[in-house]
């Protein structure tokens, strides 16, 4: 017996490392193995504890730390010597059962024990954790007694599980405390010791572990029956089936039938479990292995209609939602598919069209967050690829086009409004240049007759972001030769104006334009095309004729006999370049008199002028650039000054040049 004054110390020291060796296990044992000799299982869980033990504290006259008795009793054990181990476990538990008693005394009052000199006493709150922590300990170990006590003789197997039992009840975690003891006990946790179990009443979570570890341990061999299969695992999933063990047990259960070619047998597992617990986890599972099993598409489109059908409102419900979504879409039940994204039932409670707007803009943008199917996959199966997901404006567009085919355009029009705003694909405003923020900014949606022809021109627009050119071309040629409401007829046009410039048509965009102007003669917008395009137009017919005159003046060299006259015509032809300051096309026809005529005078005047246009467009990027300071070279000019020095080396531009390098140096 310790003395009083090193009591305290005793007790702090003690209780912080049992708390820490214990939970340090309980830690541990979710990631070690299951398998291997009772020596090794448990010398390996005290090499543990003593490595998180912080503090050493004394048993009566013995001294030493938990970590080196419990290493010391399975050590004797494995050397056959029940007897000595027994001893120690029970001078353990008289001394954890007199410091308890201290310990508790102080929590409950009494006056507390000195403290040393480098050790404060805690507070009673302190104390009554260090109670607790203790208490939990000395459960483990008057269990583990019982496994001694086993081995010795002293009680039979079911008076073990009897044992067992009733310090499972007294745990406050008692799926995790049969972990560990069946970790930490290893080989010598066997199948009669399971069954032992089996046989009497144990905590929930208990039997759900229990039924896990005969899962793992106790499964028939590859030749067994499949009768014995299925016996053993109907009994197991019955008693685990209250626990958070049956989710992992039914999934064993299924790989265990689908290994014996016993799919059948499985499907009607799973068919049952669905119908059974349809809002359970258990449900959940059975429903994601049997969508795991189907091919991507329409098959597993289909079983999943026919569960949340059959099963409305359900966990299975609940966690097929988004899979649900995409289900009733490839089947085209659009009406369905955009309720069941109303996750809040919003839709039904609508009673303005304002609200059916705001609505509609919030599950517009829900469709981002859609992410397609994602289950799991059926043990011993093979990962099959997800259908590809659907963008928000694909389905958005699919849902309008069946609300307008149903005489819902005005909800359509909203829909399609609150889409295409959130993938910022609205054009803007064409009389103020302020963005659309309402579909009566285009025309009025509550008038079905301008609905109608609002929603298509929305489609076209989604057709177009979604990269469907021909579709969106083909729906905005049809429009225009519709008759539209004056408000929208110029957002149609405006897709044309469009397309003319992007193709270089400025006379076809004027004239679109000049249309437009005629029912919103007021639009800035508008006008500033105008202009832009009138100005482009009549450059673009300078260009045309120049280009003409260009054809000519090459044909004609080509054909010249006279170097003379062929020169003359090229120097023509690269001053027409220039007017229209394409300075390279205007170098390009230099450098075709050199290679063609280089004996002629002016060809090596051409190279040096050159070598002038590119200084010039040289100067003038740095100029841009704001780099005063920078040499207006590059690899084009010097590839043309060593052209002109190789080419010509003694003509006077050669000369002028070499001396201007001179000087430069």
């Amino acid at each position: 017996m310790s003395s009083i004054k090193s009591l305290w110390k005793w007790i702090v020291s003690a209780v912080v490392a049992v708390g820490l060796a214990i939970w340090g296990v309980i830690a541990w044992i979710g990631s070690a193995a299951t398998t291997g000799t009772a020596v090794q299982t448990a010398v390996t869980a005290g090499a543990v504890v003593a490595a998180t033990t912080a503090y050493t504290f004394s048993f009566g006259d013995k001294s030493g730390g938990v970590a080196q008795y419990w290493e010391e009793a399975s050590k004797l054990m494995a050397e056959g010597k029940p007897d000595q181990a027994s001893d120690y476990f029970n001078e353990m538990t008289v001394a954890f059962d007199e410091r308890i008693a201290e310990i508790k005394a102080y929590a409950d009052g009494a006056t507390p024990p000195s403290a040393s000199d480098d050790q404060a006493a805690p507070t009673p709150e302190e104390a009554a954790q260090m109670f607790d922590t203790a208490q939990k300990t000395r459960q483990i170990l008057a269990m583990l007694r019982h496994d001694i006590q086993l081995a010795r003789g002293d009680i039979s197997r079911p008076q073990w599980a009897e044992e067992y039992a009733a310090g499972l009840a007294a745990s406050p975690d008692p799926g995790r405390t049969l972990h560990l003891l069946m970790t930490m006990t290893g080989e010598s946790f066997t199948t009669e010791a399971a069954d032992a179990l089996r046989q009497v009443e144990l905590p929930t979570s208990a039997r759900g572990e229990l039924a896990m570890w005969i899962a793992r341990h106790q499964t028939p061999p590859e030749e067994a029956e499949f009768s014995e299969v299925a016996a053993l695992y109907d009994e197991l999933l019955a008693y685990a089936s209250d626990t958070k063990a049956a989710p992992d047990l039914l999934t064993a259960y299924v790989k265990a039938l689908d290994e014996r070619n016993q799919s059948g047998a499985a499907d009607q597992v799973i068919d049952t479990f669905i119908v059974l617990f349809p809002d359970t986890e258990l449900g959940v599972t059975a429903a994601r292995l049997k969508l795991g099993g189907l091919p991507a598409g329409q098959a597993r489109h289909a079983a999943v209609l026919e569960i949340v059908d059959q099963h409305p409102g359900s966990a299975l419900a609940d966690g097929l939602h988004e899979s649900y979504i995409q289900a009733l879409i490839a089947h085209r039940r659009y009406e369905q598919a955009i309720r069941a994204m109303d996750t809040q039932g919003r839709l039904e409670q609508v009673t303005s069209q304002e609200e059916a707007a705001e609505v509609f803009a919030a599950l517009a943008d829900s469709t981002k967050k859609f992410k397609g199917d994602k289950f799991l996959i059926r043990p011993g199966g093979s990962a099959k690829a997800a259908d590809r997901p659907m963008s928000p404006l694909e389905i958005n567009s699919g849902l309008a086009s069946r609300f307008v085919a149903a005489g819902e355009a005005p909800l359509a029009a909203r829909l399609m409004f609150a889409a295409l705003r959130n993938a910022k694909a609205l054009p803007d405003h064409l009389i103020t240049g302020r963005p659309i923020r309402r579909c009566e900014d285009i025309v009025d949606p509550e008038d079905p007759a301008a609905a109608k022809p609002l929603v298509t021109y929305f489609l076209a627009m989604a057709q177009q972001e979604l990269k469907q050119n021909a579709q969106a071309h083909t729906v905005m040629a049809r429009l225009r030769t519709d008759r539209l409401p004056d408000p929208l007829r110029p957002y149609v046009l405006v897709y044309f104006i469009d397309r003319h410039h992007q193709a270089g048509e400025y006379d076809e965009a004027l004239a679109v334009t000049r249309e437009a102007l005629q029912i919103m003669p007021a639009s800035p917008k508008l006008m500033t095309w105008q202009t832009q395009f009138a100005e482009a137009s009549r450059k673009e017919s300078v260009r045309t004729k120049i280009e003409a005159q260009q054809a000519q003046l090459r044909a004609e060299a080509e054909a010249a006999s006279d170097a003379g006259r062929a020169v003359a015509n090229y120097e023509q032809i690269a001053e027409l370049h220039l007017a229209l300051n394409d300075v390279e096309q205007a170098i390009g026809t230099y450098l075709t008199v050199v290679e063609k005529h280089p004996e002629h005078p002016r060809a090596v005047q051409l190279l040096a002028a050159s070598i002038d246009l590119l200084k010039q467009e040289k100067a003038i990027q740095v100029a841009r650039q704001g780099k005063k300071a920078a040499a207006p070279y590059d690899v084009r000019i010097q590839t043309l000054v060593n052209k002109l020095l190789t080419l010509y080396p003694d003509s006077i531009e050669a000369d002028r040049l070499r001396d201007s390098l001179t000087a430069g140096a």
